[in-house]
């Protein structure tokens, strides 16, 4: 069984506090970053990582080597039920003034972000929040809720940064996981809201279809990150896929290849002209796209 590293442990590979995991004995690492070394294998979601080998002593085996996730405590509940249980979470907040005008201010309208459901998360509440999704849906659905956990004293609570909570959705609309813009300098920009650093259950690594997506469109447009997707694609109206990372644009290809679109524009953030990993993964991405029959296409962010 493999775990993901974590602020206490971080890859000794390439340092990074997420992402990445190792094993119970801590002797593979699984980098999902190119430090210039290691064994290359792609995961079960066609994700690139590289095998690292601590000791010397450690044996090189299959099992060793085989895919594998990127998170292994990803909740078991299905779609219907993350969506009906996120649902009820984001009906009792509110959107605060600030986050309002924010997303006004990125070109949305009060309908859209009404419809998007965006909300915002403080550190209030959450006692009363965990309780009546404990009465709501009972403690055997709450403990696989990505988020709620049960502190030292046995109590459901609900943990993540306080910051802006943005909906996941899958191809169907449905509510799969909650991306958090944190308020903490001291935080990640963006993460789950996740309770895998509590022994809980995390949302893994979903794409993103905006509520807006067109599914006949001849152009489809791919870039990392659920905010960015949803007003790139009603401002645009070019439907927009988001990916929960960079290296991870391989679990695009399936969607690619179910709706057939004539182009794929690839719009993937200006840091490819300085790091080198989103660099290779833009133009792998392209030649791979381009390799499948599409018409491909590469557009910066200004």
């Amino acid at each position: 069984m493999f775990y993901e590293v974590s602020k206490n442990f971080p890859c000794p590979k390439c340092g990074n506090n997420h992402w990445c995991s190792f094993d119970k004995e801590q002797n593979i690492i699984c980098c999902r970053r190119n430090t210039g070394s290691g064994i290359y294998r792609l995961d079960t979601t066609g994700t690139e990582y590289w095998l690292h080998f601590l000791h010397p002593s450690t044996t090189y085996t299959r099992n060793a080597t085989k895919p594998l996730n990127p998170v292994v405590a990803t909740t078991q509940l299905s779609a219907s039920q993350l969506n009906e249980a996120y649902s009820c979470l984001l009906s009792n907040l509110d959107l605060g003034q600030f986050h309002k005008e924010n997303l006004l201010k990125r070109g949305l309208t009060d309908s859209q972000i009404s419809t998007n459901q965006y909300k915002s998360y403080s550190l209030l509440r959450r006692r009363q929040l965990a309780l009546k999704l404990q009465h709501l849906f009972g403690e055997h659905i709450c403990k696989d809720i990505p988020g709620m956990y049960k502190d030292s004293r046995g109590v459901f609570v609900i943990g993540g940064c306080p910051g802006l909570l943005i909906p996941v959705r899958d191809p169907s609309a449905r509510i799969v996981a909650l991306k958090i813009r944190c308020y903490s300098s001291t935080s990640s920009r963006y993460s789950y809201l996740s309770s895998k650093s509590h022994g809980g259950k995390s949302p893994g690594h979903p794409l993103h279809f905006p509520l807006a997506f067109d599914f006949n469109s001849k152009l489809i447009r791919i870039t990392e990150g659920e905010l960015k997707a949803d007003i790139a694609t009603v401002l645009s109206g070019t439907p927009t896929i988001s990916i929960p990372g960079i290296l991870s644009w391989r679990m695009a290809i399936p969607v690619l290849k179910s709706l057939k679109p004539e182009t794929v524009r690839l719009a993937f953030d200006m840091d490819f002209k300085t790091n080198p990993d989103v660099a290779r993964a833009l133009i792998a991405a392209f030649d791979e796209i381009k390799s499948l029959g599409f018409n491909t296409e590469v557009e910066t962010w200004i």
